[in-house]
């Protein structure tokens, strides 16, 4: 039987399919709605159908820690399944046991990895690899546990390997196994298969049940860091259980104890160790009569979830853990199937166990984000990265014209000099190892000094108006007109005046805005005496026009379009010809000019 937090409050999910089983994982995606589940051996999908290619893992369902789902950040449709292989029996024993795995596959306790894609098989989902083996360099056995890395996208698959006595922290990625820590020797022996790891919801903390530590049996606690997959500082205390649960605080720890009537907890917060045992509180006051206490674990409304079973499963639900003086509800008794009881000895699912820190959020990979305040030529740009994901690297690539690329390398905030004013390209670069590297592309602009006399007296066509653009990328534009634009709309016969700001200083500008006026000449005399020679055109504005000239036969013998002064430009005969002459857009003007000779 599990439980669906989809209700409110959680109500009793009684699964037809899944049988007796030691191990079970679950997933939903994030709207809560059931992708699958496996209890080690077969995976289902939300029909309670066996999932295409979900048989035969080689790993077994009486594995007490067995398996675990990991979702991938990079494609919100595939998961990996790792589990977790137990203790195998000759496949030919000659009676029947219970409970018991059967030395039936070509390999036997390892760690292995499956790949489940849900986009296919019309959306219910299939095994598209299976069985590939991450750890096999010693003796796995029903331990499995898993938590965030630093980062929140990767996860750290911790399990124990009995040969060495040495815990094994896995760096799980998008691209499959990266990394592989191997702890110190801490001078523990566990013997058993049904001793759990557990981790902290926050992370900073793994527990595990060890026999003959310091001549009595108890608990190990040690500190993990979810950047590196390190243990470190471990210390013991006395204890009777085996398995266990942290607070999502990280400051208890809640343990489990068959047949009798108590739940105790003890308070990490002592730093005598031998006090957190003698201090420890009896959490539960009443009667447990549901037999076999199989595990706890956090849920996702902040409460703790205790699993009984002996001809059926019963929950304990802590509903504030956190409190000095927890209370306790018995939950979810399920009703009978024809005449059996729905019964099983199965832990609760394992989960990554991240997911129930309050605290945890996962980073959303989009792209960063770059700010930076503008200073004046001179000074250093100090640029600040945001949305940076978290114990990841990354790099700057600051650019210049004719300047080789300058680098920084995992800062929030540089402090770079730009030898030059104007527009410069920065780029934020998140060093991702097994994806496509994030980059964020940011233009910074260093101010310069204002210009002087930066626009300029402009001339229109009558009944026109002008565009006036002030120095470009100034911090602050004040018109006279009260414009605070760079542009300014302006008519004719007005002056315009400007003030421009930067970090580098202010400036005033002013312009004076006319008609276009200008005058041709209509007498051509080609008579060398460096008088009239050409037609000329007098104006107020430097701007040049365009010249066309035609015969008396109305035919066009010359066109410029930047006519500047210089017709005729050979010799050609007396008479009269048609110009048209056009500056700009205004209106064009026509006339006679008369050419004379010797």
């Amino acid at each position: 039987m599990g439980i669906n937090f989809n209700c409110n409050p959680p109500c009793p999910l009684e699964n037809p399919v899944m049988q007796d089983c030691f191990s079970s994982a679950t997933i939903c995606d994030k709207n809560g709605n059931l992708q699958f589940y496996t209890d080690n051996e077969t995976i289902w999908n939300s029909n309670n159908e066996v999932m295409l290619n979900g048989t035969n893992l080689h790993a077994c369902r009486w594995s007490e820690q067995g398996c675990l789902i990991v979702p991938l950040t990079s494609n919100p449709n595939q998961y990996f399944l790792v589990t977790c292989d137990q203790y195998r029996e000759p496949a030919n024993l000659p009676y029947t046991v219970n409970y018991v795995c059967f030395d039936i596959y070509p390999v036997k306790n390892i760690l292995s990895l499956h790949l489940i894609d849900m986009s296919v098989n019309n959306g219910k989902g299939a095994v598209l690899w299976k069985n590939k083996i991450i750890y096999n360099s010693g003796y796995v056995n029903s331990m499995l546990a898993a938590v965030k890395h630093a980062n929140t996208k990767d996860t750290w698959v911790m399990t124990y390997d009995y040969n060495t006595n040495r815990f094994i922290s896995l760096l799980l990625t998008d691209c499959g196994i990266q990394d592989t820590i191997i702890s110190p020797d801490f001078g523990i022996q566990i013997t058993g298969s049904d001793h759990p790891i557990t981790f902290s919801p926050k992370g900073d903390l793994m527990h595990v049940r060890n026999e003959n530590v310091h001549g009595q049996n108890g608990y190990m606690i040690a500190h993990f860091n979810t950047a590196t997959g390190e243990l470190y500082n471990p210390f013991f205390f006395k204890g009777e259980t085996y398995k266990g649960c942290f607070s999502t605080d990280s400051r208890y720890l809640y343990t489990i104890v068959d047949y009798m009537d108590t739940i105790p907890r003890y308070d990490l917060s002592i730093t005598d160790t031998a006090a957190i045992y003698t201090n420890r509180k009896n959490t539960f006051a009443g009667s447990l009569k549901d037999g076999y206490n199989n595990g706890v674990q956090n849920g996702p409304d902040g409460k703790m979830y205790f699993n009984f079973n002996y001809n059926y499963v019963t929950w304990y639900v802590c509903e504030n853990p956190l409190e000095p003086n927890p209370v306790f509800t018995r939950k979810f008794t399920p009703v009978t199937k024809v005449n059996k009881p729905l019964a099983a000895s199965a832990n609760p699912p394992n989960f990554v166990q991240s997911w129930f820190d309050p605290d945890f959020k996962e980073y959303e990979y989009g792209s960063p984000s770059i700010t930076y305040q503008r200073v004046c030529i001179g000074n250093k740009t100090t640029l600040i990265a945001q949305g940076v994901p978290p114990a990841t690297p990354w790099h700057w690539e600051v650019s210049e014209n004719n300047i080789p690329v300058t680098y920084y390398y995992n800062e929030d905030t540089i402090s770079h000099l730009f030898v030059s004013s104007g527009l410069h390209t920065v780029r934020l670069v998140i060093d991702f190892p097994c994806k496509p590297d994030v980059i964020t592309k940011n233009d910074v602009f260093v101010d310069g000094y204002p210009i002087p006399d930066y626009i300029k007296d402009t001339v229109v066509c009558e009944g026109s108006s002008a565009d006036l653009f002030a120095q470009s990328y100034m911090e602050s534009y004040a018109w006279n007109t009260g414009n605070v634009q760079q542009q300014q709309i302006a008519a004719v016969n007005n002056t315009y005046i400007v003030t421009v700001s930067n970090t580098c200083g202010t400036q005033k500008d002013s312009a004076v805005v006319t008609n276009v006026e200008y005058k041709i000449t209509n007498l051509v005399t080609l008579n060398h005496d460096n008088m009239n020679e050409v037609i000329s055109i007098q104006s107020n504005t430097e701007a040049l026009g365009k010249l066309e000239i035609y015969n008396s036969w109305g035919s066009r013998i010359y066109s410029n379009n930047a006519y500047n002064d210089t017709w005729p430009e050979k010799e050609i005969e007396a008479g009269v010809y048609f110009y048209r002459y056009e500056i700009s857009s205004c209106k064009p003007e026509n006339g006679w000019v008369q050419v004379l000779t010797k």
